[in-house]
C-alpha cells in the first residue's frame, strides 16, 4: 500500500457509514408508510425507484438495500434487529461507502477493503467490535441486539 490512513479515521467513516444507514432507513421507511397500505413499509416501496425531493436512489436486493443518497453509495444488509434501528457492518460494502466519499487515496475499492478490515481487525482485537460471522457490530449495538426479543439470526 502506498501510502496510510489512521485507523482512528476509517473508525470514525465506519461509524458514519452506519449513521447514514439508519438515516436513510428512516427516509425509507417514512416514504414506504406515506403509501397508506396495510403492507409494511418495504413491501410499500417499490424494489427500485427515486424520492427525488430528498436527492436518493435505492434498489433492494436479497437481503438489503442499495442506496445512492446525495453523493455517497450506502450498501447494506437488514441483519441487525426486526425493528431497523441496529445494523452491522459487512466489510465490502462499507468499503463501496469509502470509496464513494471521493478522498485522497480511496479509489481503488480492493485498497478500501484492506483499510477496512484493518481497521476491524484492530477495533475487533481491542474489543470495541464483535464478530457475527460475516457482519461486524460495535460492542454497544451488539449487546442491544442479543438483549432485544427482536434479534434476527445472523
Amino acid at each position: 500500500m502506498a501510502f496510510d490512513v489512521n485507523p482512528i479515521f476509517i473508525n470514525i467513516v465506519l461509524k458514519q457509514y452506519l449513521a447514514d444507514v439508519t438515516l436513510v432507513v428512516g427516509i425509507l421507511k417514512a416514504e414506504g408508510e406515506k403509501r397508506g397500505t396495510s403492507q409494511t413499509w418495504q413491501k410499500a416501496m417499490y424494489k427500485s425507484g427515486e424520492i427525488p425531493e430528498m436527492e436518493l436512489e435505492y434498489d433492494f436486493h436479497g437481503i438489503g438495500c442499495w442506496v445512492k443518497y446525495k453523493d455517497r453509495i450506502i450498501d447494506f444488509d437488514f441483519r441487525g434487529d426486526a425493528g431497523n434501528t441496529v445494523f452491522g457492518i459487512d466489510p465490502w460494502l462499507a468499503a463501496h461507502y469509502l470509496q464513494s466519499l471521493d478522498l485522497k487515496g480511496c479509489y481503488d475499492l480492493d485498497i478500501c477493503h484492506k483499510l477496512i478490515m484493518a481497521t476491524i481487525y484492530k477495533l475487533l482485537s481491542e474489543g470495541e467490535l464483535v464478530a457475527s460471522d460475516d457482519v461486524y457490530f460495535y460492542t454497544n449495538d451488539y449487546y442491544k441486539l442479543s438483549k432485544s426479543r427482536l434479534f434476527r439470526s445472523v
